[in-house]
């Protein structure tokens, strides 16, 4: 599984992520805002739309 944060840094492990990003407390924080994404498949990690996160919600009107 991969650890995507919306700074664009990516983990292989939840330890690895959680020391990274300032502890326990921190990583809890941002998966619970959406800013970190869990990827099973590594394939998925461009079209996972964190490395352009402001415009995944445009309207194309």
């Amino acid at each position: 599984m991969i650890i995507k944060v919306t700074t664009g840094e990516q983990f292989e492990t939840r330890k690895e992520a959680k020391e990274r990003v300032g502890g326990k407390w921190a990583f809890e924080r941002l998966v619970k805002n959406g800013e970190i994404r869990f990827i099973k498949d590594g394939n998925n990690i461009a079209s996972d739309g964190l490395h352009y996160p402001k415009q995944g919600n445009r309207s194309l009107s």
